[in-house]
């Protein structure tokens, strides 16, 4: 992708118009608040998951694309006029290019179906349109042309869409609407809602560059990613401020963010000179967030140190408060819910999160959303790293176990595949065991190749403002590692088990005083890993601390210590996923699907219960939109599976396309999933 950067200079004086000076000596900028009461913790970029009823089934089928459809957006050119009350009217001027040297004979552009278009022009002549589900099919001019700026004027009320229920929401700032404090305008596009607010190719591997005009009543401030290019007064009452970026950008992290915003313009010295820093709050957490967000310029500075140098220096780091219930890593303009915000530092690490996934995620995004792990397991590892580096080797393990016994008790045992999540969002799987991977890896790397490795992955020119796959992660971390990179990563991505390990010692005294002592270790699972296992070999004159590499179902090792033995400690510090004692079964375990792949007539599930109690199934689709849920009623827990037929049908009763499905078994806070697919 062509990349343009232009000169920095004229950021501060553009960045004055907007930003409100700093207040001298605000309410609690030294000093923690008091605690405003509980919230819930947070366990992932972003948490609001909508309500069931905004789960079933609308009346098309969301299409996650994966094919390139023949072109490549070049630039987006975006103008918006919002109107807080819920609506907007907007173009689009997308620059394409045509790899192929002519354009398919249909232009296929994403766009929900609530959202009217106006008009179409290719290259300014009138386009023809036909529309299908969240489709815009554009008929293509005759003749060869190697590129165009096919034009689109629409409007409408954006409504909720995707995996969670957002796209472009119109809220008040106040808790509920009962407490009105102001209007604010949001937008929260992952993975694939981008369309619901403006017509884009919506695939996380087509990046561009992008132009945001919007104009909105002019007592808000208008917040978008890039560089202020301009902000001034508009039609009586309303303001127009434009904002750009000549970074190439996937259509999930373009934002929009309006409110009454106070704002506030710090600067960071990073490895590419100085980079401004902006914050844009509600006013009545002004205090909260300057507390809160202090450790920016140092996060940023931690994260060079590990991955490079901050990916979109020409710009800008911005954050901004919006009305949601988590975060999200919009491209130098990150989103930080209300609900972070409290004074006293405790969301930091999500802070912490959002930042890191401009080097994992934003600079090197994922292919497809199957790959969605590189981002989530990176940033969430990032926040283990940062917990290490202020806290110490102490705190990276705590760190771990929450993200791994601490909530996962069956260390992800039936919880799906990491490569192939259900949904791919929300999905706790590919942030925690994405996360464990990376540590997993750390431990049998050894220090430097690992760190290594993390440079080379955010920074090499082959990935950098570009894209790439697991199958891409699995052949770099081999360029690094001295072992068979596939062969230990495979079984983490590719399947649910978790190593359940024996192990034994066997000491000799011996005539010198010390003692020879064979280790035996066995895996118990089905599956083989290959594990890099810490030992520590304890004996009255010595702790040997090694790794032994367990390849096979079962390895022995011998070692001549000084001393009289005391004993073994496997896996002292925390470096290996596994059952260090009988796992408990899970509440519910999906057993089979058949047939595979399913017909007509759907195919029957079997199951196994060991916690008793209200037991249900529910139909997820390739979009992450749960389709159905069948209460079953109270089951006993019992060995014998218990047998349930799925019918190819939606929780209304109405047949399912062929496609791409999840069915999930739920009861006793457990859950199971299995993909199922469907050929009619």
């Amino acid at each position: 992708m062509f990349l343009r950067r232009r000169p920095p200079t004229p950021v501060a004086a553009l960045l004055a118009a907007l930003i409100a000076p700093a207040a001298a000596g605000g309410a609690g900028a030294g000093s923690p608040l008091p605690d405003p009461g509980p919230v819930p913790p947070p366990e992932a970029a972003h948490w609001e998951r909508p309500a069931a009823a905004a789960w079933l089934p609308a009346s098309h089928e969301p299409p996650p694309r994966g094919d390139d459809r023949g072109y490549d957006v070049l630039h987006y050119d975006l103008e918006l006029r919002l109107d807080p009350g819920g609506s907007l009217d907007g173009s689009v001027a997308m620059t394409l290019a045509f790899p192929a040297g002519r354009p398919p004979d249909t232009l296929v552009v994403d766009l929900d179906e609530p959202l009217v278009v106006d008009g179409i022009d290719w290259d300014g002549q009138p386009a023809a349109l036909t529309r299908a589900a969240e489709e815009l099919r554009i008929a293509s001019p005759a003749g060869d042309a190697g590129g165009a700026v096919v034009r689109i004027g629409y409007h409408g009320e954006p409504q909720r869409h995707g995996s969670y229920s957002a796209g472009m929401l119109f809220r008040v700032q106040g808790d509920s609407p009962q407490v009105p404090i102001g209007p604010t305008i949001l937008t929260m596009s992952e993975p694939w809602s981008a369309h619901a607010w403006w017509p884009c190719k919506d695939h996380p591997a087509d990046k561009a560059t992008v132009r945001l005009a919007l104009t909105v009543p002019d007592t808000l401030t208008a917040v978008a990613n890039g560089l202020l290019v301009s902000d001034a007064p508009a039609d009586p009452g309303w303001r127009r401020t434009v904002w750009e970026t000549d970074y190439p950008t996937a259509t999930y992290l373009v934002a929009v963010a309006v409110a009454g915003y106070v704002s506030w313009q710090e600067t960071c010295d990073l490895a590419g000179g100085p980079l401004p820093l902006t914050f844009h709050v509600f006013p009545r957490h002004e205090a909260a967030a300057r507390y809160d967000l202090a450790p920016t310029c140092d996060m940023l500075r931690f994260l060079e140190d590990l991955a490079g140098p901050y990916p979109f220096a020409a710009e800008r780091y911005g954050q901004v408060e919006f009305k949601w219930g988590g975060a999200m890593e919009h491209q130098t303009c990150t989103s930080l819910g209300s609900v972070l915000l409290r004074g006293d530092g405790r969301f930091r690490n999500v802070v912490l999160h959002e930042m890191a996934h401009h080097w994992f995620g934003d600079l090197v995004t994922p292919a497809t959303w199957q790959d969605v792990w590189l981002n989530e397991g990176f940033a969430t590892y990032c926040e283990a790293l940062w917990q290490e580096h202020e806290e110490g080797p102490a705190g990276l393990r705590r760190r771990l176990e929450s993200f791994g016994p601490g909530q996962h008790p069956t260390l992800f045992e039936g919880e799906g595949i990491l490569t192939d999540p259900e949904p791919v969002l929300p999905n706790l799987l590919v942030y925690h065991k994405g996360a464990w991977v990376l540590h997993m890896l750390r431990g049998a790397m050894g220090e430097r190749a690992f760190f290594d490795f993390l440079r080379d992955w955010a920074g090499a020119p082959s990935r950098t403002y570009g894209h790439a796959t697991t199958a891409d992660l699995v052949r770099v971390v081999g360029e690094h590692a001295a072992f068979d990179a596939a062969a230990f990563l495979d079984p983490w991505l590719n399947t649910d088990a978790v190593p359940a390990l024996s192990w034994s010692s066997s000491p000799v005294p011996t005539s010198q005083g010390g003692t020879r002592v064979t280790v035996a270790v066995r895996q118990l699972q089905r599956e083989t890993f290959q594990l890099a296992l810490p030992l520590r070999l304890l004996t009255d004159r010595a702790a040997l601390d090694t790794t032994v590499w367990l390849r096979e179902q079962q390895g022995r090792w011998v070692f001549d210590l000084p001393g009289a033995w005391k004993g073994l400690e496997v896996d002292p510090d925390g470096w290996v996923l596994m059952a260090r004692r009988p796992l408990p079964d899970p509440p519910v375990r999906l057993l089979t699907v058949h047939p595979a792949p399913a017909g007509p007539e759907g195919a029957t599930l079997g199951f196994r219960v060991a916690v008793g109690g209200p037991v249900a199934v529910e139909l997820v689709d390739a979009a992450g939109r749960r389709r159905g849920r069948w209460p079953l009623g109270e089951l006993a827990a019992r060995d014998e599976p218990y047998p349930w037929r799925w019918r190819g049908e939606d929780g209304e009763g109405r047949p399912v396309p062929s496609g791409i499905y999840w069915l999930a078994v739920t009861g006793g806070g457990g859950r199971s999933v299995a993909k199922v697919t469907l050929v009619r």
